[in-house]
């Protein structure tokens, strides 16, 4: 569905149906991304803490600690598979390539193909625009927590019969969880916040990182066909 505009703090947001966050489009950007550690090389070598969130990059780590504030502004469908030549990314849950990539999580639990939206949000500490990606089973299961603090327009609340509203605040912690096997991680668990936000950027900035994160594209999947009893590209 086309995007639509929803007030927030005196200025206007794009938003869509975040029941069908299926969305296509045009082009695409680096984003930096917000991660919750809980185990791998980070902890192994020791550079961070298990149960903080980080912003990572290929040289170094930003630590954000074990509680942070963000502002939700808009979700969508994601799976990716890093375990091809080329990392394939694909954002329309109703494709035989997204299907595929959700089936071979399933079957490899997890290794190296991930699926479930993608959050797009603003933290407070950094003010950085950051992509939370929810791809496993503990951060699937909160994301239905965080929806109702999506902005919703006019539109789409009547049609949902729900009130309009603004992006809000919430606050994203991590929590030790353990299993009936003694087995531990941390998951992230989202709740309403009262904090205020001193860093808040301009109303366009807003919009631009809202729409280009709705028109990111999939990865474009080159086909191979058979001629002659041979296989092309």
């Amino acid at each position: 569905m086309a995007n639509e505009l929803v007030s927030f703090e005196g200025f206007s947001l794009p938003c869509v149906d975040v029941d069908s966050l299926t969305t296509t489009g045009g082009g695409g950007t680096f984003r930096k991304r917000l991660q919750l550690v809980s185990s791998g090389k980070l902890v192994n070598s020791g550079k961070v803490v298990p149960g903080n969130f980080i912003i990572p990059s290929d040289d170094d780590v930003e630590i954000l600690g074990t509680k942070i504030v963000i502002i939700p502004l808009a979700m969508r469908d994601k799976a990716l598979d890093t375990n091809s030549d080329q990392s394939i990314v694909n954002f329309d849950p109703k494709s035989t390539e997204f299907k595929r990539i959700v089936e071979a999580s399933e079957a490899n639990s997890g290794q190296g193909y991930m699926y479930g939206p993608s959050l797009l949000c603003f933290e407070q500490s950094t003010g950085n625009f950051l992509e939370y990606f929810m791809m496993n089973a503990s951060a699937r299961s909160e994301a239905d927590v965080v929806k109702p603090f999506l902005p919703i327009s006019r539109e789409l609340a009547e049609a949902k019969g729900v009130k309009p509203q603004g992006a809000q605040p919430v606050t994203l912690s991590s929590k030790l969880v353990t299993n009936k096997k003694n087995q531990s991680w941390y998951v992230p668990k989202i709740r309403a916040s009262s904090e205020t936000f001193d860093n808040i950027p301009s109303p366009q900035v807003f919009v631009d990182e809202i729409l280009k994160f709705y028109n990111e594209k999939s990865t474009e999947i080159e086909k191979v066909e058979a001629v002659d009893g041979k296989r092309k590209r």
